[in-house]
């Protein structure tokens, strides 16, 4: 970083019509951005963002289900009835089923 930022302050051409003030006055202490390395597995990785992105679709399903129902009983009793029963009722469908902690 600190070659970076000599680079940047010894290279950039302070004229030729543009302005870097924008640009200098948002830059980031190379302490804020630094990460040390993490060693990963891309089996693990790939499964916890699985279950993430999995978790994140349930749950807008499920919203969009309560959603529905309420519009349903702002209109009656008997439509929400009529189409439950068109539907089936059933919450299974869309459910990811799970095995032994990993997504199937």
């Amino acid at each position: 970083m600190p070659q970076l930022d000599h680079d940047l302050k010894y290279t950039v051409p302070s004229g030729g019509g543009l302005d870097l003030s924008f640009l200098a006055a948002r830059l980031v202490p190379p302490s804020m951005v630094h990460e040390e390395d993490a060693p990963w597995d891309f089996d693990s990785l790939l499964q916890e963002v699985t279950l993430e992105f999995t978790a994140e679709a349930e749950a807008k399903a499920d919203a969009a289900k309560a959603d529905r129902e309420a519009r349903l009983e702002s209109k009656g009793p008997a439509a929400a009835a009529g189409v439950e029963a068109a539907v089936g009722g059933g919450d299974a469908a869309g459910k990811v089923s799970r095995r032994r902690g990993g997504v199937v």
